[in-house]
């Protein structure tokens, strides 16, 4: 899954020291949370400090011994993302909105209603 989204652009900027905290979080406990949301070929609607630790973790890998070389894979393979290019190229469509004009701070008007919102708990943009 990390794959698919691995060289998207960042929504927004990420604080290096949040990062530093999620790849020895994610080392620790897993993946943890709502996956991150994504616009396939296009961008990220959510999750950049996420998706920092895990192309940090992804660096790491290279120089890893077995035990973290496998505990960095597990983490890469698990379901990090989720695209959700339908919901948002549909709300684009409805209102006229192209990706880029739209506002990645308040996520309930694209995703309310739909599977996203299971996940509103855990997006701090919802």
């Amino acid at each position: 899954m990390y794959n698919k989204i691995r060289n998207l652009p960042l929504v927004n900027e990420v604080d290096e020291s949040k990062v530093q905290t999620l790849v020895e979080s994610m080392l620790e406990n897993g993946w943890q949370g709502a996956p991150i949301l994504y616009v396939a070929d296009t961008g990220l609607v959510t999750g950049s400090h996420r998706l920092a630790a895990l192309q940090r973790l992804e660096e790491m890998q290279a120089e890893a011994d077995e035990e973290l070389f496998d505990r960095i894979s597990e983490i890469l393979s698990s379901p990090v993302a989720l695209d959700v290019s339908d919901i948002v190229n549909a709300f684009c469509a409805e209102y006229d909105y192209s990706f880029d004009e739209l506002d990645f701070s308040s996520l309930r008007p694209i995703f309310e209603g739909t599977e996203v919102e299971k996940y509103a708990d855990q997006i701090e943009e919802w």
